[in-house]
């Protein structure tokens, strides 16, 4: 941002880059290039309406003014490494062009174990009697820890924001999946992406074990290769998700979402949604 005395005199004008702010009205001289964006606001708003809680650095994108700039930039960096990957490029695009509101916000926590959720989690906005979840002013959160630098971390980033694609796919299909069915659905895609070497994704060991399954190494590369897969190619690879299933269960997230393998013990292996990524 730079004064601009060019083009309404002294002191009247800001020149953000992609547009020019102007102070006295509080509003652009030009409409937003990414106003599609926001269809709820006006393409001349500054910061969402809202200057407390969200800025404007360039004039396109609202961003939240509580993180750090270093925060930001961070996550975006973390974002452009991943979205090299068509998986987590179709997902980022669902969540980022969505009509429904997603912030991305930073917490503090030094109760650290190896659940991603001590990391980072995906909370979805609840209705109200007035605001319904996931409007202007009560959105959905992906909230980072900071003191993981969560926002550096592709395991993280990359698995909230599935979350948060897995809840707009699944409200879009009217399907309620459980959020332990969506941690089992994330790591199956996290093995899809990165193979039997999850080093950059936190190396959960039961994770690779999945990824090394012959069954699993076998279907994933016929989606990759656009082959046709057999009944019996279906149902290995669903029998090894239930296993997953099983896995992700004794690794903590059973305690963690109140469930045992009783609960699932009819489910079928299935991924809904990374299926729908994959077609």
């Amino acid at each position: 941002m730079e004064l601009d005395d060019e083009v309404k005199g002294p002191g009247n004008s800001y020149d953000f880059g992609a547009r020019i702010f102007d102070p006295g009205v509080g509003r652009w001289l030009s409409i937003d290039p990414l106003a599609k964006m926001y269809p709820g606001l006006s393409p001349y708003n500054f910061g969402g309406n809202n200057p407390i809680f969200y800025i404007d650095p360039d004039g396109r994108e609202i961003v939240p003014g509580f993180l750090k700039d270093n925060e930001w930039k961070t996550f975006l960096n973390t974002v452009s490494s991943l979205r090299v990957n068509e998986i987590f490029d179709k997902v980022y695009d669902q969540v980022h062009g969505s009509p429904e509101y997603f912030s991305v916000n930073r917490f503090k926590s030094t109760n650290i174990s190896s659940l991603a959720n001590d990391r980072g989690e995906f909370r979805r906005a609840s209705d109200g009697m007035f605001l319904s979840g996931g409007s202007y002013f009560n959105k959905h959160q992906i909230n980072l820890n900071q003191n993981t630098n969560a926002f550096a971390s592709q395991r993280t980033v990359f698995e909230e924001t599935f979350h948060a694609g897995q809840y707009l796919f699944d409200k879009e299909n009217g399907i309620g999946r459980s959020d332990f069915i969506h941690e089992v659905e994330v790591r199956v895609a996290r093995a899809f992406v990165a193979g039997d070497n999850q080093t950059e994704f936190g190396n959960e060991g039961f994770v690779q074990k999945f990824a090394q399954n012959e069954a699993v190494i076998s279907y994933f590369s016929k989606i990759k290769s656009g082959d046709s897969l057999s009944m019996k190619e279906n149902l290995d690879f669903r029998n090894a998700v239930k296993g997953l299933a099983n896995d992700t269960l004794d690794a903590g997230y059973g305690k963690l979402y109140g469930i045992d393998k009783e609960n699932i013990k009819d489910y079928g292996g299935e991924t809904d949604y990374f299926d729908s990524l994959t077609k």
